[in-house]
């Protein structure tokens, strides 16, 4: 399942604690760019620009300085083409995996042996 769409970045923490209860691997990205960027966007897509700056600049806030979840931030300020491919390298690297308690304790031995045979490789080794 793909779940693509605008999600504030603690909402990747519910849908990784829901999915966790079934032993299913959650993989995510918080596709960033840069408040400039966002708003160069936001003019190219409407030349007066976002209609509400204060509430599109406190949006644009919320995906910053995310701790444990900044392991998982895709630089989106370059071309559309660039980031897909960044996006798709770090999936295919296990480094966008959520590490939920429920999956990763030493008893799961199904998401064990699913963890360590992504690619030959250990995600965790790699962080």
């Amino acid at each position: 399942m793909i779940l693509d769409g605008p999600t504030f970045p603690d909402g990747a923490d519910g849908v990784t604690e829901i999915c966790g209860r079934r032993e299913v691997l959650v993989h995510y990205a918080v596709v960033r760019a840069d408040l400039p960027t966002c708003l160069e966007r936001a003019k190219r897509r409407d030349p007066a620009g976002p209609p509400d700056l204060d509430g599109f600049t406190a949006l644009q806030a919320k995906f910053m300085d995310l701790g444990e979840s900044e392991a998982n931030v895709i630089d989106a300020s370059g071309k559309a083409k660039q980031v897909a491919a960044t996006v798709l390298s770090a999936f295919k690297s296990g480094r966008l995996m959520a590490k939920p308690e429920e999956l990763t304790s030493p008893e799961n031995k199904t998401f064990q042996n699913t963890r360590r045979s992504n690619n030959g490789r250990n995600p965790e080794a790699d962080a």
